[in-house]
């Protein structure tokens, strides 16, 4: 099992056109098409008030890639879209992302569970934080989620932008 994150970052003052896209075309072809949603979202407090976030659920990645593909294609869906798109362009630009994570036994736990992965890379401020505070579980946490997001970011990365990565995220 996986799921898919997708957002749409609208046109400024597009996001209602978008939504009545979904709600009188888009899911009843998803349905026919056997695309399954798990649910939709927008932001209420945060950077942007523009863009419609949701999460479909797959099968495999084969899954995803036939039915998608099949969508994608569909006629119906082609002229619908085009016909919504009438007024000019909805979406500025789309985010995809597929999300899996394997099932593991927890510390003590009698069978498997599913658990939360980390999506979003970036440093912890450490002024916010009083080392004398934390525990010794906590320091190793933050130390090795900082050396997650160096390992992670640092080869995306050079010069000034690196020596601040490195910097941030240095053992405390």
């Amino acid at each position: 099992m996986l799921h898919e994150l997708r957002i749409y970052h609208c046109l400024p003052g597009r996001l209602p056109a978008l939504n009545r896209r979904f709600e009188s075309v888009t899911l009843k072809l998803w349905e026919r098409h056997g695309i399954r949603q798990v649910g939709f979202w927008t932001v209420a407090v945060g950077p942007s008030n523009q863009a419609l976030y949701y999460l479909l659920e797959w099968e495999s990645l084969a899954e995803r890639e036939k039915r998608w593909d099949a969508f994608a294609a569909d006629p119906e869906w082609l002229g619908k879209r085009a016909e919504s798109e009438k007024d000019g362009p909805i979406v500025a630009r789309i985010e995809n992302l597929i999300l899996i994570t394997e099932p593991e036994k927890p510390a003590g736990g009698d069978r498997d569970v599913m658990s939360f992965e980390t999506l979003t890379l970036v440093p912890i401020d450490r002024r916010l934080v009083l080392p004398s505070l934390l525990t010794p579980q906590e320091r190793d946490w933050l130390n090795a989620y900082h050396a997650t997001v160096r390992a992670r970011l640092s080869p995306l990365l050079e010069g000034a932008a690196l020596a601040w990565l490195v910097q941030r995220t240095a053992p405390i």
